[in-house]
């Protein structure tokens, strides 16, 4: 997960770089989900946990740093069970007027500093075969995004394949920078 946020951070402080905008750091916030083999709930909930990392554009030159950067931060939130924290949060919040219940879930999605939504689905759906009865011969998770700053990158894997999904709002990116997302995303996942 550490290793496709990085990849994620780097194309849009690729972008960024390109409209001479010098960030002073990057946030994202990645959404965490556990599901144990064989449990009878949705594989995807709407109530997850949600942790926050950052970056400082000197930590996004090189991808394997930024990876690491990464990794230390997802240790330390997991064992101090920031995760946990979270959920509870959201569990009480549910007994809260609606208003501000979606106020206090949105702060916590985007703000000044948190610059694009990142997703890693992992392997998507590995034990289902069919659909309706027919056979499903690829699978991926195509997300949207919904609310400001308005671009997102998601991957996920079935079968040995890697699907990464650049999505965005409708005016989010200019001329040429959906382009240079996808450079930059070719760029690391490929090699130079």
């Amino acid at each position: 997960m550490c290793w496709f946020l990085a990849v994620a951070m780097r194309m849009h402080h690729t972008v960024l770089r390109q409209r001479g905008e010098d960030a002073e750091s990057y946030q994202s916030s990645c959404a965490v989900q556990q599901r144990k083999r064989g449990a009878r709930h949705p594989i995807w909930q709407n109530h997850v946990s949600q942790l926050f990392f950052r970056l400082l554009p000197a930590e996004l030159a090189d991808l394997g740093a930024a990876a690491r950067a990464l990794q230390e931060q997802f240790v330390a939130q997991t064992r101090q069970r920031l995760d946990l924290a979270f959920v509870t949060m959201s569990r009480l919040l549910r007994r809260m007027p609606a208003g501000f219940y979606l106020r206090m879930l949105r702060n916590n999605s985007h703000g000044h500093l948190t610059s694009f939504f990142f997703s890693h689905t992992g392997e998507l759906l590995p034990e289902c075969r069919t659909f309706c009865g027919a056979p499903i011969e690829h699978g991926w998770h195509v997300p949207s995004v919904c609310q400001p700053p308005g671009t997102g990158v998601f991957f996920s894997q079935r079968d040995a394949r890697l699907t990464a999904v650049i999505s965005w709002r409708e005016g989010a990116l200019r001329d040429g920078e959906l382009e240079t997302l996808r450079a930059q995303l070719r760029a690391d996942l490929l090699g130079p």
